[in-house]
């Protein structure tokens, strides 16, 4: 089992923790590309507020890759501009 960890900003952290934000989305980078590559369904996720020690654990049901423009639109507020970028899009439980 692969574990995936995100470091998310505190409003988004507590949108995950709640059971809100369901996906979590990052830019195709190198990066990302690495972590995700062999990433399945069942894999864990640890998802933590910043760089601190308040985190949670969920169960990855998905990985695929979106345009921009199809991002919701609170994520494209945070992106800004990114209509021609390609995302992951993870979704979890």
């Amino acid at each position: 089992m692969k574990t995936i960890v995100f470091f998310l900003t505190r409003k988004w952290f507590d949108l995950v923790a709640s059971g809100q934000k369901t996906s979590e989305y990052r830019r195709v980078k190198p990066f990302w590309t690495r972590q995700l590559k062999d990433a399945r369904a069942g894999d864990r996720i640890i998802f933590r507020r910043g760089y601190s020690h308040v985190e949670t654990v969920l169960t990855l049901t998905r990985v695929t890759v979106v345009e921009g423009w199809q991002l919701p639109e609170a994520e494209r507020e945070f992106f800004g501009p990114c209509n021609d970028v390609k995302f992951y899009k993870v979704d979890f439980k």
